[in-house]
């Protein structure tokens, strides 16, 4: 057992680094709270198949979830640093670890899902390393536990009490501001500036080793051989020995395309167009709820926009996440002359724009801009981006 000084520089280290990553860690995901609500969905499907069917009812409340453990992650963070009622908080801190270390460990066992998503879309990371490093967090908050009585805060009053309200306050604003527009800062593949050409080709293949395996025919002996070691033993100039198989060995695991999904064959023509589209301005409609394009009559100025767009040589694409209903709907409500429409994989289209209607513009399969229907762009703003 260490002693009390010593105690002391473990639990104050151990408070600055606790409580900056869990603001750092709260912070890259509040930019984008819709990702961590995409991501709790994952988790309660799983749990639902492998555990009891009645994790499906968090479903619908997975985004107001990941407004609250996201915020409080972050008022935890600044509740740490401040020293704000420490005895109490490092309690609810150690139930927060613990929860989350057994999400990792179970992700780590499983391998369902793949990513924990505890750094959001900014850093990807395995299982093993997401279970490590809580287990990491658990132990410090551990030593923070057992100091916690010989803190001296100076924010447990009124000061204190006031300050912790703002952050919690500005917290849940910003996190409603990254759902009713676009997130602040974009960690995706579909990022402003981006070119998806590059992000479809961006992978990296796994590492394999072919091992090959002889028989002899006559000692029935078996000999394992690498590619490399095969030609240097010259094995196949002697008769009596004959191939009889082959293993192909990870070595080391590759790595997928950021952009996998992206797929777009023409609803009308049954052709695909997606090189098309990937070459020259076009303006990308994701719909996800074709019921938010008819808001405040959206969609009469929708159609509109498409007119004016096409003529100063902007090309309009649909991609629809919808239900066809929903879209031909559309299409008998307004003209959608010269759009052409796409059935889209909706969990692509949640890559691609965190809103149910939103618009994406290419310029050669780069992307110029990125608008969610609540800031719905004038065609200016559209043309300035690609001229």
């Amino acid at each position: 057992m260490p002693n009390k000084e010593n105690l002391k520089i473990l639990a104050n280290i151990s408070r600055f680094l606790v409580g900056g990553l869990f603001i750092f860690s709260g912070f890259v995901k509040i930019v984008d709270p819709i990702g961590t609500a995409i991501k709790m969905e994952k988790y309660f499907h799983i749990f639902s198949e492998n555990i009891a069917s009645f994790f499906d009812v968090f479903v619908p409340a997975a985004l107001f979830l990941s407004v609250f453990m996201v915020s409080l992650e972050i008022v935890l963070g600044v509740a740490l640093l401040m020293l704000y009622r420490i005895r109490g908080m490092v309690w609810v801190l150690l139930a927060l670890i613990i929860y989350f270390t057994i999400l990792t460990f179970y992700t780590h066992l499983t391998g369902e899902p793949k990513d924990c998503g505890c750094f959001g879309d900014f850093l990807k990371l395995t299982p093993f390393t997401s279970f490590l490093k809580d287990v990491v967090l658990l132990v410090m908050i551990l030593v923070i536990l057992l100091y916690r009585n010989h803190f001296k805060s100076k924010t447990n009053n009124i000061k204190g009490t006031v300050a912790m309200i703002v952050v919690t306050v500005v917290t849940v604003l910003f996190a409603g501001w990254n759902i009713d527009h676009l997130p602040v800062i974009d960690f995706r593949a579909y990022a402003v500036g981006n070119s998806i050409q590059e992000k479809m080709n961006d992978g990296i293949p796994d590492s394999v080793q072919t091992v090959l395996f002889y028989k002899n025919t006559v000692t029935s002996e078996f000999k394992k051989m690498t590619q490399k070691e095969l030609m240097e033993s010259k094995i196949w100039k002697d008769t009596t020995w004959k191939y009889s198989d082959r293993e192909d060995l990870l070595i080391k695991e590759g790595k997928p395309n950021s952009i996998t999904g992206f797929n777009l064959v023409n609803e009308a023509t049954g052709m695909d167009d997606t090189e098309a589209i990937l070459q020259g301005k076009h303006l990308l409609v994701s719909i996800k709820d074709m019921s938010y394009l008819y808001e405040d009559d959206q969609h009469k100025k929708f159609e509109t926009f498409i007119v004016q767009l096409q003529s100063k040589g902007v090309e309009v694409e649909i991609l629809n996440s919808s239900s066809s209903a929903a879209m031909e709907k559309l299409a008998n409500t307004i003209s959608l002359k010269g759009a052409d429409i796409y059935t889209f994989d909706q969990d692509e289209s949640k890559a691609m724009i965190r809103a149910k209607v939103g618009f994406v513009l290419l310029n050669d399969g780069i992307v110029k801009g990125k608008w969610h229907i609540n800031d719905f762009p004038s065609v200016e703003e559209v043309l300035n981006k690609v001229e």
